[in-house]
């Protein structure tokens, strides 16, 4: 799937959020509930836990905390990288460099 397809199933980076909803669990960092958490609405990135009032990012815990980059293109890249290693490409992309490149330690 090249990008630009990738983009029609993640138009923005909101939806890429939406995803990660789906599959972390979301909880506050201030009393540690994860049942009364929302989604703020100031800023599509943040929850807020009415319980202790504190706002904090959806992306915190996680590999994308400080990323300044997209979260589209991470996505992709996470999604490239786990298809070459299920159609075994990356095996071939390391041998073409180790031929053009020589052996790397």
């Amino acid at each position: 799937m090249s990008y630009s397809e990738f983009l029609t199933i993640f138009p923005n980076e909101k939806d890429v959020i939406d995803l990660i909803c789906e599959v972390k669990t979301i909880y506050c960092s201030g009393c540690e509930d994860s049942k009364n958490v929302v989604r703020s609405t100031r800023n599509f990135k943040n929850i807020y836990c009415p319980k202790c009032r504190m706002e904090s990012s959806i992306l915190r815990d996680t590999m994308f905390s400080k990323a300044h980059l997209d979260l589209r293109k991470w996505l992709y890249i996470i999604y490239i990288d786990r298809f070459f290693c299920e159609y075994g490409v990356k095996e071939m992309v390391d041998e073409r460099i180790t031929d053009r490149l020589g052996p790397y330690h």
